[in-house]
């Protein structure tokens, strides 16, 4: 099981321009996933620990394999370069006025074109 940290504070969208529903999406792509072992239990857990949890806790608690963790972030000074020296995966999303630094991975556009990724890995 592949675990998804990201980072949401003008990644995803403008500082508390949204509510919780922005993410329905993506929950319900990897809910409806086959491959994952989520009960509704653990579904309820992973939309809670998405608004409340850091990185760190996230890492200690479930110690998945740094080849296993994709982080998405937009920012190359803090999440890409912090989660490089993890060894995870980083993904930047860019976004209007974001640069494209070399030290991401990869490069999305939108969180569709991230879901394909992460499907055809």
């Amino acid at each position: 099981m592949q675990l998804l940290i990201f980072d949401f504070e003008r990644c995803l969208a403008p500082n508390n321009s949204v509510g919780e529903d922005i993410l329905l999406f993506l929950f319900n792509v990897i809910e409806s996933d086959k491959r994952n072992e989520l009960t509704p239990f653990l579904s309820q857990e992973m939309r809670l620990a998405f608004w409340r949890k850091p990185l760190d806790y996230m890492l200690k608690k479930y110690k998945p394999a740094t080849n296993e963790v994709w982080v998405i972030g937009d920012c190359e000074e803090s999440e890409i370069s912090a989660d490089n020296s993890l060894g995870t995966k980083t993904v930047q999303i860019l976004r209007t006025g974001v640069k494209k630094p070399l030290k991401a991975q990869l490069h999305v556009s939108s969180l569709q074109e991230f879901v394909s990724l992460v499907q055809m890995s």
